[in-house]
Protein backbone atom coordinates (compact mmCIF):
# COMPACT_ATOMS: atom_id res chain seq x y z
CA UNK A 1 0.00 0.00 0.00
CA UNK A 2 1.05 3.63 -0.42
CA UNK A 3 1.43 5.62 2.79
CA UNK A 4 2.38 8.74 0.87
CA UNK A 5 0.24 9.67 -2.14
CA UNK A 6 1.94 8.83 -5.39
CA UNK A 7 2.64 11.77 -7.63
CA UNK A 8 1.03 9.84 -10.46
CA UNK A 9 -0.44 6.38 -10.55
CA UNK A 10 -1.21 4.99 -13.98
CA UNK A 11 -4.72 3.54 -14.00
CA UNK A 12 -6.39 2.66 -17.31
CA UNK A 13 -4.30 5.26 -19.09
CA UNK A 14 -5.19 8.06 -16.66
CA UNK A 15 -3.38 9.55 -13.68
CA UNK A 16 -4.84 9.65 -10.22
CA UNK A 17 -3.58 10.20 -6.69
CA UNK A 18 -3.64 7.10 -4.51
CA UNK A 19 -4.65 7.23 -0.86
CA UNK A 20 -4.22 4.47 1.72
CA UNK A 21 -7.25 2.87 3.30
CA UNK A 22 -7.67 2.86 7.06
CA UNK A 23 -6.89 -0.88 7.12
CA UNK A 24 -3.47 -0.18 5.62
CA UNK A 25 -2.24 0.93 9.05
CA UNK A 26 -3.33 -2.22 10.88
CA UNK A 27 -0.83 -4.96 11.63
CA UNK A 28 -1.16 -8.33 9.90
CA UNK A 29 -2.17 -11.39 11.91
CA UNK A 30 1.44 -12.53 12.41
CA UNK A 31 2.54 -9.06 13.57
CA UNK A 32 4.91 -8.39 10.68
CA UNK A 33 5.26 -5.26 8.56
CA UNK A 34 7.98 -4.08 6.20
CA UNK A 35 8.91 -0.43 5.65
CA UNK A 36 10.23 0.35 2.15
CA UNK A 37 12.05 3.61 1.37
CA UNK A 38 13.54 4.94 -1.84
CA UNK A 39 12.80 7.11 -4.83
CA UNK A 40 10.44 6.93 -7.82
CA UNK A 41 11.34 3.29 -8.54
CA UNK A 42 9.94 2.36 -5.13
CA UNK A 43 6.97 4.71 -5.50
CA UNK A 44 6.07 2.93 -8.70
CA UNK A 45 6.35 5.71 -11.26
CA UNK A 46 4.69 4.67 -14.50
CA UNK A 47 2.86 1.55 -13.29
CA UNK A 48 -0.40 0.81 -11.48
CA UNK A 49 -0.34 0.15 -7.74
CA UNK A 50 -0.86 -3.60 -8.08
CA UNK A 51 2.11 -3.84 -10.48
CA UNK A 52 4.65 -2.43 -8.02
CA UNK A 53 7.30 -4.57 -6.36
CA UNK A 54 5.97 -3.84 -2.86
CA UNK A 55 2.41 -4.77 -3.80
CA UNK A 56 3.60 -8.00 -5.43
CA UNK A 57 5.52 -8.96 -2.29
CA UNK A 58 2.59 -8.00 -0.09
CA UNK A 59 0.21 -10.19 -2.10
CA UNK A 60 2.56 -13.18 -1.89
CA UNK A 61 3.47 -12.90 1.77
CA UNK A 62 0.24 -11.41 3.19
CA UNK A 63 2.54 -9.00 5.05
CA UNK A 64 1.85 -5.26 4.73
CA UNK A 65 4.65 -3.38 2.94
CA UNK A 66 4.54 0.31 3.86
CA UNK A 67 5.73 2.09 0.72
CA UNK A 68 7.42 5.43 1.46
CA UNK A 69 8.85 5.79 -2.06
CA UNK A 70 9.09 9.43 -3.14
CA UNK A 71 9.73 10.73 -6.65
CA UNK A 72 11.54 13.92 -7.58
CA UNK A 73 15.30 14.13 -6.85
CA UNK A 74 14.99 11.98 -3.75
CA UNK A 75 18.42 10.80 -2.61
CA UNK A 76 20.01 8.90 0.27
CA UNK A 77 20.06 11.91 2.61
CA UNK A 78 16.30 12.38 2.30
CA UNK A 79 15.79 8.62 2.65
CA UNK A 80 17.49 8.46 6.03
CA UNK A 81 15.70 11.59 7.30
CA UNK A 82 12.33 10.26 6.11
CA UNK A 83 12.98 6.97 7.90
CA UNK A 84 14.32 8.61 11.06
CA UNK A 85 11.56 11.22 11.38
CA UNK A 86 8.53 9.43 9.94
CA UNK A 87 8.72 5.83 8.73
CA UNK A 88 10.44 4.51 11.87
CA UNK A 89 7.40 5.56 13.93
CA UNK A 90 5.29 2.86 12.28
CA UNK A 91 5.47 -0.60 13.83
CA UNK A 92 7.57 -2.85 11.56
CA UNK A 93 10.15 -5.58 11.82
CA UNK A 94 12.14 -5.07 8.61
CA UNK A 95 13.36 -2.25 6.37
CA UNK A 96 14.03 -2.33 2.63
CA UNK A 97 16.13 0.63 1.49
CA UNK A 98 16.40 0.84 -2.28
CA UNK A 99 19.22 2.90 -3.78
CA UNK A 100 19.44 4.04 -7.41
CA UNK A 101 23.14 4.77 -8.07
CA UNK A 102 22.28 6.31 -11.46
CA UNK A 103 21.07 9.50 -9.81
CA UNK A 104 21.21 9.18 -6.01
CA UNK A 105 24.84 10.32 -5.86
CA UNK A 106 24.13 13.33 -8.08
CA UNK A 107 20.89 14.20 -6.24
CA UNK A 108 22.80 14.34 -2.95
CA UNK A 109 25.71 16.51 -4.13
CA UNK A 110 25.56 19.89 -2.29
CA UNK A 111 26.62 22.27 -5.07
CA UNK A 112 26.75 26.04 -4.49
CA UNK A 113 23.64 26.69 -6.60
CA UNK A 114 21.66 24.13 -4.60
CA UNK A 115 22.50 25.87 -1.32
CA UNK A 116 21.79 29.45 -2.39
CA UNK A 117 18.67 31.35 -1.36
CA UNK A 118 15.67 30.48 -3.51
CA UNK A 119 16.93 26.99 -4.37
CA UNK A 120 14.66 24.02 -3.89
CA UNK A 121 14.12 23.44 -0.17
CA UNK A 122 15.70 20.07 0.58
CA UNK A 123 18.51 18.74 2.83
CA UNK A 124 22.11 17.97 1.90
CA UNK A 125 24.98 16.41 3.81
CA UNK A 126 27.99 18.74 4.01
CA UNK A 127 31.30 17.51 5.33
CA UNK A 128 32.32 18.94 8.72
CA UNK A 129 36.10 18.67 8.78
CA UNK A 130 36.32 19.71 12.44
CA UNK A 131 34.21 16.80 13.69
CA UNK A 132 35.03 14.41 10.82
CA UNK A 133 31.34 13.86 10.13
CA UNK A 134 28.49 15.44 8.13
CA UNK A 135 26.06 18.24 8.90
CA UNK A 136 22.54 18.41 7.48
CA UNK A 137 22.38 21.71 5.60
CA UNK A 138 19.46 23.42 3.82
CA UNK A 139 19.54 26.24 1.25
CA UNK A 140 20.27 29.73 2.60
CA UNK A 141 17.51 31.99 3.84
CA UNK A 142 15.45 29.54 5.86
CA UNK A 143 11.96 28.49 4.88
CA UNK A 144 10.33 31.80 5.69
CA UNK A 145 7.70 33.54 3.57
CA UNK A 146 10.31 35.63 1.74
CA UNK A 147 12.24 32.49 0.82
CA UNK A 148 9.11 30.74 -0.40
CA UNK A 149 8.42 33.71 -2.69
CA UNK A 150 12.01 33.56 -3.94
CA UNK A 151 11.53 29.88 -4.77
CA UNK A 152 8.27 30.68 -6.58
CA UNK A 153 9.85 33.49 -8.62
CA UNK A 154 12.78 31.28 -9.54
CA UNK A 155 10.57 28.37 -10.59
CA UNK A 156 8.11 30.46 -12.60
CA UNK A 157 10.92 31.99 -14.65
CA UNK A 158 12.41 28.56 -15.26
CA UNK A 159 9.05 27.19 -16.39
CA UNK A 160 8.55 30.14 -18.77
CA UNK A 161 11.92 29.74 -20.43
CA UNK A 162 11.62 25.97 -20.64
CA UNK A 163 8.27 26.32 -22.42
CA UNK A 164 9.47 29.06 -24.74
CA UNK A 165 12.60 27.14 -25.72
CA UNK A 166 11.05 23.66 -26.01
CA UNK A 167 10.56 24.08 -29.75
CA UNK A 168 14.25 24.84 -30.27
CA UNK A 169 15.34 21.91 -28.13
CA UNK A 170 13.20 19.48 -30.09
CA UNK A 171 14.31 20.94 -33.41
CA UNK A 172 17.94 20.58 -32.34
CA UNK A 173 17.30 16.99 -31.24
CA UNK A 174 15.76 16.03 -34.57
CA UNK A 175 18.63 17.71 -36.44
CA UNK A 176 21.15 15.79 -34.32
CA UNK A 177 19.38 12.47 -34.86
CA UNK A 178 19.34 13.10 -38.61
CA UNK A 179 23.06 13.82 -38.55
CA UNK A 180 23.80 10.67 -36.52
CA UNK A 181 22.28 8.49 -39.23
CA UNK A 182 24.74 9.91 -41.76
CA UNK A 183 28.02 9.41 -39.90
CA UNK A 184 29.95 6.47 -38.49
CA UNK A 185 31.51 6.92 -35.06
CA UNK A 186 34.08 4.90 -33.18
CA UNK A 187 32.73 3.40 -29.96
CA UNK A 188 33.33 5.34 -26.75
CA UNK A 189 35.70 3.76 -24.25
CA UNK A 190 33.23 2.93 -21.46
CA UNK A 191 29.55 3.42 -20.72
CA UNK A 192 29.08 5.91 -17.83
CA UNK A 193 27.78 4.23 -14.67
CA UNK A 194 27.75 5.28 -11.03
CA UNK A 195 28.31 1.66 -10.04
CA UNK A 196 31.86 2.36 -11.21
CA UNK A 197 32.32 6.16 -11.46
CA UNK A 198 31.38 7.47 -7.99
CA UNK A 199 33.96 9.16 -5.75
CA UNK A 200 34.86 8.80 -2.07
CA UNK A 201 32.91 11.89 -1.01
CA UNK A 202 29.74 10.60 -2.64
CA UNK A 203 30.12 7.19 -1.02
CA UNK A 204 30.87 8.88 2.31
CA UNK A 205 27.45 10.53 2.29
CA UNK A 206 25.78 7.21 1.43
CA UNK A 207 27.64 5.46 4.26
CA UNK A 208 26.63 8.20 6.73
CA UNK A 209 22.98 7.76 5.74
CA UNK A 210 23.32 3.98 6.16
CA UNK A 211 24.65 4.41 9.69
CA UNK A 212 21.79 6.74 10.55
CA UNK A 213 19.21 4.26 9.27
CA UNK A 214 20.87 1.43 11.22
CA UNK A 215 20.80 3.57 14.36
CA UNK A 216 17.12 4.44 13.93
CA UNK A 217 16.14 0.86 13.00
CA UNK A 218 17.66 -0.71 16.12
CA UNK A 219 17.84 -4.49 15.79
CA UNK A 220 15.38 -4.69 12.89
CA UNK A 221 16.50 -6.46 9.75
CA UNK A 222 17.64 -4.08 7.00
CA UNK A 223 17.93 -4.96 3.32
CA UNK A 224 19.80 -2.47 1.14
CA UNK A 225 18.93 -3.02 -2.51
CA UNK A 226 20.91 -1.39 -5.33
CA UNK A 227 18.94 -0.85 -8.55
CA UNK A 228 20.69 -0.84 -11.94
CA UNK A 229 19.56 1.02 -15.03
CA UNK A 230 20.38 -0.07 -18.56
CA UNK A 231 23.67 1.90 -18.67
CA UNK A 232 24.83 0.14 -15.49
CA UNK A 233 24.13 -3.26 -17.06
CA UNK A 234 26.04 -2.35 -20.20
CA UNK A 235 29.03 -1.04 -18.19
CA UNK A 236 29.01 -4.19 -16.05
CA UNK A 237 29.18 -6.32 -19.19
CA UNK A 238 32.15 -4.25 -20.35
CA UNK A 239 33.99 -4.61 -17.02
CA UNK A 240 33.16 -8.30 -16.53
CA UNK A 241 33.32 -8.32 -12.75
CA UNK A 242 31.81 -7.00 -9.53
CA UNK A 243 31.50 -3.23 -9.43
CA UNK A 244 33.41 -1.09 -6.90
CA UNK A 245 30.04 -0.03 -5.47
CA UNK A 246 29.05 -3.65 -4.86
CA UNK A 247 32.30 -4.32 -3.02
CA UNK A 248 32.09 -1.21 -0.85
CA UNK A 249 28.42 -1.61 0.12
CA UNK A 250 29.03 -5.30 0.87
CA UNK A 251 31.90 -4.28 3.17
CA UNK A 252 29.67 -1.65 4.81
CA UNK A 253 26.91 -4.24 5.26
CA UNK A 254 29.27 -6.45 7.28
CA UNK A 255 30.19 -3.50 9.47
CA UNK A 256 26.61 -2.36 10.11
CA UNK A 257 24.84 -5.72 9.99
CA UNK A 258 22.48 -5.38 7.05
CA UNK A 259 21.83 -7.48 3.95
CA UNK A 260 23.01 -6.15 0.59
CA UNK A 261 21.04 -7.26 -2.46
CA UNK A 262 22.60 -6.02 -5.71
CA UNK A 263 20.12 -6.54 -8.53
CA UNK A 264 22.86 -5.82 -11.06
CA UNK A 265 24.59 -9.08 -10.17
CA UNK A 266 21.60 -11.16 -11.28
CA UNK A 267 19.90 -9.01 -13.91
CA UNK A 268 22.75 -9.41 -16.43
CA UNK A 269 21.80 -13.03 -17.13
CA UNK A 270 18.16 -12.19 -17.91
CA UNK A 271 16.36 -10.63 -20.86
CA UNK A 272 16.38 -7.28 -19.14
CA UNK A 273 15.50 -4.90 -21.99
CA UNK A 274 11.75 -5.24 -21.26
CA UNK A 275 12.28 -4.31 -17.58
CA UNK A 276 12.49 -0.59 -18.34
CA UNK A 277 10.03 1.95 -19.76
CA UNK A 278 11.67 3.09 -23.03
CA UNK A 279 10.87 6.80 -22.65
CA UNK A 280 12.26 7.39 -19.16
CA UNK A 281 13.98 4.27 -17.83
CA UNK A 282 11.72 3.46 -14.87
CA UNK A 283 10.70 -0.13 -14.25
CA UNK A 284 7.87 -1.69 -16.20
CA UNK A 285 5.67 -4.27 -14.52
CA UNK A 286 8.23 -6.88 -15.66
CA UNK A 287 10.97 -4.93 -13.88
CA UNK A 288 8.98 -4.75 -10.65
CA UNK A 289 8.22 -8.46 -10.96
CA UNK A 290 11.91 -9.28 -11.44
CA UNK A 291 12.84 -7.31 -8.31
CA UNK A 292 10.03 -8.90 -6.28
CA UNK A 293 11.03 -12.40 -7.40
CA UNK A 294 14.64 -11.75 -6.45
CA UNK A 295 13.83 -10.33 -3.02
CA UNK A 296 11.38 -13.16 -2.36
CA UNK A 297 14.33 -15.58 -2.43
CA UNK A 298 16.32 -13.73 0.25
CA UNK A 299 16.80 -14.99 3.80
CA UNK A 300 14.19 -12.66 5.30
CA UNK A 301 11.38 -13.85 3.03
CA UNK A 302 12.52 -17.45 3.34
CA UNK A 303 12.11 -17.10 7.10
CA UNK A 304 8.68 -15.53 6.60
CA UNK A 305 7.58 -18.52 4.52
CA UNK A 306 8.94 -20.98 7.05
CA UNK A 307 7.34 -19.13 9.94
CA UNK A 308 10.67 -18.70 11.74
CA UNK A 309 12.03 -15.14 11.73
CA UNK A 310 15.80 -14.79 11.45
Amino acid sequence: MRLLPSRYSTIAGCTAASKPSRSAFARSSNGSRVVVIGDSFVEGWGVADHERMTNILETRTKIPHLNFGTAGNFGTTQAYILYEKLASRFDHDAVIWMILPANDFADDTPTASRLEEGARWRPYLVRNDKSDTYDVVYPAGGFEEATRWAIFRRNISVEFWMTARAYYYYRGLFDWLSHETEVTRTPSTKTPSNYFDFDDEQFGRLAFAARKIRQAAGDRRIMVVTIPRSADIMRSNEERGLSPLNRRITQLSKELGFDHIDLLASIRSTKWDNYYIPCDGHWTYQGHLFAANHLYQTQYYNSVRSGVKK
